[in-house]
């Protein structure tokens, strides 16, 4: 069973992982082994839980298994990072973009963000033509940094990543989604801030991270530089087919929602290096979520 499975490389691959998702689980085996079916998924998954390797937390959404405890035995993370994600838009005023026009494109966001398991204060527009939110450290970063890239295309924006603590009032933060990340503020702030103003809007290059670890940031803004190289240069066409394979997992399906061929829809995604870009990102968001989350607590 723990050949079939891959339990030994799926508990070292989460072993640092508070918690993580059914998409995650995908993009395990995904990344072993290649383009597996959603049925073949669920069997798995179906019985990874019954033997215990993983645990339910909520819907979609897991943690390792410690000696068969059950749901009410797993400890929730101690959070002490968060991840802010400040954003701007290149040129606004050439583009026509009126605070009409964002609000619309952050509910975009927004609604977004409603599908995923780590964002914690919404999306909102301030400063002209920003927008900002807050999530937890995880490895759907890149899925939101791609989401929000495609909401604005064609129009560019610059994104700054803050890795760090927020606070409120001299308190530390308590996640509340009703409120607003301006009224917020701390470490993770400031950097997110730094960020953005260091990237420099006539270059290709649009993340940028800040966190206390230099070591960390210089590795992931190196390969983020060579990620936004090849994803500056997308079509319209590939950004599709890349967006709609990322939500259907399947050439087939997303050639089929397009009215097209399997091969042209591989092609579409081939040409975009999404094969390579994909992996690069799980390998990225597994470097955060190593360097910045905290373990399950035994206490």
């Amino acid at each position: 069973m723990d050949k079939k499975l891959g339990i030994t490389e799926l508990k070292n691959y989460f072993s640092n992982w508070p918690s993580f998702t059914y998409e995650d689980l995908y993009r395990f085996y995904q990344y072993n082994e290649g383009e597996i079916s959603k049925n073949l998924l669920n069997t798995r998954v179906a019985i990874l839980k019954k033997e215990k390797i993983i645990i339910r937390i909520r819907s979609g959404v897991y943690q390792l298994g410690k000696d068969g405890i059950d749901k009410e035995g797993v400890k929730n993370p101690s959070i002490t990072n968060y991840l802010v994600v400040t954003g701007d838009i290149i040129d606004s005023k050439r583009h026509r973009i009126t605070g009409k026009v964002l609000e619309t494109k952050v509910r975009q966001l927004n609604e977004d963000m409603k599908k995923r398991n780590s964002g914690v204060v919404p999306f909102s527009s301030s400063r002209g033509d920003e927008f900002q939110g807050v999530f937890l450290i995880g490895p759907e970063i890149f899925d939101m940094i791609r989401n929000v890239r495609h909401t604005f295309h064609p129009v560019k924006v610059r994104i700054g990543l803050g890795i760090g603590m927020i606070e409120e009032g001299g308190q530390p933060f308590k996640e509340d989604p009703g409120r607003s990340s301006w009224d917020l503020n701390g470490e993770a702030f400031q950097k997110a801030r730094v960020a953005l103003d260091q990237l420099n809007p006539t270059k290709k290059s649009r993340v940028l991270l800040h966190s206390p670890n230099s070591e960390g940031n210089q590795t992931f803004n190196l390969v983020q530089r060579l990620m936004d190289t090849i994803v500056g240069d997308w079509s319209d066409k590939q950004w599709e087919a890349v967006q709609l394979y990322n939500q259907l997992k399947s050439y087939e399906a997303g050639a089929k929602e397009l009215g097209i061929s399997k091969s042209s829809f591989y092609q579409r995604c081939s040409s975009a290096k999404w094969d390579i870009l994909r992996e690069t990102e799980n390998e990225l968001s597994h470097l955060l979520v190593q360097k910045y989350l905290v373990g399950i607590s035994e206490g």
